[in-house]
């Protein structure tokens, strides 16, 4: 689920992977316990469904983020070839489903202090590209350099964070909370 580059002081971590191993089963048993699959599908744009996806991500990440250790530089890469789920894609079509999560992580892009590299490939794949440390390599490599460089912790006012936690009624996304993630990324920045 991660890939440690200690040359360049970065640490890789697959979304979907995290998806399916720490989000996924509780999210999918807060949309059951709520009743909100009906006749074996999901609607992803319901309101309620939609609530219960940020929250279930944006915590997740978050806390994921905050519980690793070491000083590498962290970046979250998101593959926009396959949806990030295992279970949730029995509920929702595919290409809805990977719809919707391309547009909630450009979202998250806008509103969270944590990097993210939307990629046209997939984690193992980058992975198998860094082991070989072939061309390939160097440029996942140099992306993740990129994206860390140009990353402006400061801009991040938790306006835009606070206006969509009220939206959606995320109660657990305080400015303290936010705080937490900010000074991570800026104390291994």
């Amino acid at each position: 689920m991660t890939i440690t580059i200690p040359q360049h002081n970065i640490k890789i971590i697959d979304f979907s992977g995290l998806f399916r191993t720490k989000i996924e089963s509780e999210l999918l048993n807060d949309i059951h316990s709520y009743g909100l699959i009906k006749d074996g599908c999901i609607n992803i744009k319901n309101k309620d469904v939609k609530k219960l996806i940020y929250h279930h991500v944006i915590y997740g990440l978050c806390d994921y983020v905050l519980s690793l250790r070491g000083k590498e530089r962290i970046i979250v890469l998101y593959s926009t070839l396959v949806p990030p789920t295992r279970d949730l894609t029995k509920f929702v079509h595919i290409d809805d489903c990977q719809t919707f999560f391309d547009g909630f992580i450009q979202k998250l892009l806008r509103m969270l202090p944590v990097k993210f590299l939307c990629a046209n490939t997939t984690f193992s794949k980058v992975r198998i590209d860094i082991r070989k440390q072939n061309g390939n390599s160097i440029d996942h490599i140099n992306q993740a350099k990129s994206i860390i460089y140009k990353f402006d912790v400061s801009r991040y006012t938790f306006a835009k964070v606070r206006s969509f936690a009220k939206r959606y009624d995320l109660e657990f996304l305080s400015k303290t909370y936010f705080t937490k993630v900010k000074n991570k990324q800026l104390i291994f920045s």
